[in-house]
């Protein structure tokens, strides 16, 4: 720490990145804590509160919808921030949530959203057209949002091209009860490979996750007991996704001090050798921010005639969807929109074509 010259940029960096409310708990545990300017720690402080009194009305809403999806017999699978919040950081105001991710089964879905309907939550699911829904990771995601308050309903997980399915989750899915609420949550092995699989959706993207870092190395700490790495292994070999887990799980281990198994590290050690270190600071400077957009949408469809289809489906949405997206007021005015959007997505891949370039 006294290495340190510059507290504000430290500051910024942590709100940007999202970990402020944990630095803000951490600080005081350190034996040089006196180092810190009183100005940082209110600054850091400030944003933990603020994360807090977002997070309890966040909590609120599931707790009041979890209970409600439970008395008409829909089952829920909480995922990610929503679980971890609470039963991996036990504060829920040291992770910052942007909403909440939920998953239920395809058949439920008509009346989880007729539910959530009558509870005044406004759908914000509108499909480019059917052909984007079926070959898009969020077309299997439903939006549903209430002043300011959102929750993303998942019927399935999509890992390109990886094993896992929603059924693998289902089924090894556990109970519990979150904010008063029962629900089912990933058991530890299932939540430590979706968070790695979900990071390398974000990390092919540009998308830097910090959080979800923080979030893989905190359960293999708190559960080292519990994880069993023979498990584990067989997992990934049978969702044919061990690159990808322990390419992640060994970089939790290098900048994070995740303990790991010696086993573990002489076996995968140098799936981490690609990633330097300059790279990874880069990416911390520069926060969490998705850079390619529907490029990397594209890039997962299979197949050259698909991926065609997919950009004319792109580029040519639906009426509803236009009229959502643009805010039009008239299906007559339509029409006039195509040629904006077509020249949206212009720009889009000349930016793309000038950081391929640059960088």
């Amino acid at each position: 720490m006294s290495k340190i010259s510059d507290w504000n940029y430290l500051a910024i960096l942590a709100i940007n990145n999202g970990m402020a409310p944990l630095v803000s708990k951490k600080i005081p545990l350190l034996e040089n804590n006196h180092l810190v300017p009183p100005e940082i720690k209110e600054q850091l402080h400030q944003a933990y509160l603020k994360t807090l009194s977002r997070n309890v009305i966040i909590y609120d809403h599931f707790r009041k919808v979890a209970l409600a999806l439970n008395e008409a017999g829909i089952p829920v699978i909480a995922l990610k921030g929503i679980h971890l919040s609470e039963t991996l950081y036990k504060d829920i105001g040291l992770r910052q949530l942007s909403d909440m991710d939920i998953m239920v089964q395809d058949n439920d879905i008509p009346k989880c959203l007729s539910i959530m309907d009558a509870m005044g939550y406004l759908s914000h699911h509108f499909t480019k057209t059917r052909f984007i829904k079926l070959n898009s990771y969020f077309g299997h995601c439903y939006k549903m949002v209430i002043n300011g308050v959102s929750f993303d309903i998942h019927t399935r997980v999509q890992y390109d091209k990886y094993r896992i399915t929603s059924e693998d989750l289902w089924k090894n899915a556990v109970k519990m009860t979150l904010n008063g609420a029962p629900v089912c949550v990933l058991d530890y092995h299932h939540l430590l490979i979706h968070l790695c699989l979900h990071l390398e959706k974000h990390m092919s993207q540009k998308d830097f996750q910090l959080k979800c870092f923080c979030d893989i190395t905190n359960i293999i700490i708190s559960y080292k007991d519990e994880l069993d790495w023979n498990e584990l292994n067989n997992l990934c070999e049978k969702y044919e996704c061990s690159e990808v887990f322990y390419k992640f799980i060994i970089l939790t281990g290098k900048y994070f001090d995740a303990p790991l198994p010696e086993s573990i590290l002489d076996k995968y050690g140098h799936l981490a050798d690609k990633y330097k270190d300059k790279e990874l600071i880069t990416a911390l400077k520069t926060g969490s921010r998705m850079q390619t957009g529907n490029i990397v949408l594209i890039k997962g469809v299979d197949g050259f005639s698909n991926k065609i289809r997919y950009i004319l489906h792109d580029t040519f949405p639906s009426q509803s969807y236009m009229m959502w997206r643009y805010g039009i007021r008239s299906r007559y005015l339509v029409g006039l929109y195509y040629p904006y959007r077509i020249l949206l997505g212009i720009r889009q891949l000349a930016m793309y074509i000038l950081r391929k370039i640059s960088g």
